[in-house]
């Protein structure tokens, strides 16, 4: 599929939960920021009692934090929340610049192995932990679903019909993530537009 814009274009570095922003202020604050950390990420249980996940969102995810910054009303916006101005400061020009090590998406993946790796700092790890597990676990989730819907199918096209009854927004990434998972097309047109899937549909009850 292209790389396209990041599904979030604005406001990336807030696109966490506050837990985060608090823990990596405590390692400014202490001067452990730049010390060296390293996370494995990975799940106990495979959804729908099936014996694998189809692993997806990798794109997505390396997408937006290419993108994952805190611009000036980020950092108002914090200011006003309490954070103190050394954390602000340190913030200002904040790019990730760590290591990633991952298994390739849509490969097939198993409960309690590892699958990506981040290496970096203190800040750097903790910062994007909470886009790599909502991006990671939603698409691997819907990834897996729409793989076990085109075995189930044998050999008859799937075509993913699901935004309107999507989460919101999520529904762009979960037509992506059920072509990860093997589906013909899509009735997202913007989806298939982002993504270059080939749109599909049906007719109106009327």
């Amino acid at each position: 599929m292209p790389s396209m814009e990041p599904l979030i274009p604005r406001h990336t570095g807030l696109y966490t939960d506050f837990y985060e922003l608090t823990m990596a202020q405590g390692y400014v604050v202490s001067g452990r920021s730049e010390n060296p950390a390293c996370f494995d990420y990975f799940f106990r249980e495979s959804p729908f009692q099936g014996g694998y996940v189809l692993f997806a969102g990798l794109n997505s995810f390396l997408e937006t934090l290419e993108s994952f910054a805190f611009g000036m009303e980020d950092l108002e916006y914090l200011r006003r929340l309490g954070f103190q101005k050394s954390f602000l400061d340190y913030l200002k020009d904040f790019r990730f610049k760590g290591t990633i090590h991952s298994v390739r998406e849509g490969e097939v993946v198993f409960p309690l192995e590892p699958l990506i790796r981040v290496e970096g700092t203190f800040l750097e790890a903790q910062l994007i932990e909470t886009l790599l597990l909502n991006f990671i676990n939603f698409e691997s989730l819907i990834a897996t679903k729409a793989s076990r819907m085109v075995y189930a199918a044998r050999g008859r096209k799937v075509v993913d019909f699901g935004l309107r009854r999507a989460q919101g927004l999520a529904g762009i990434q979960a037509s992506r993530a059920a072509a990860v998972g093997g589906v013909d097309a899509t009735s997202n047109v913007y989806s298939s537009f982002l993504y270059d899937l080939p749109p599909s549909g049906t007719q109106a009850h009327s």
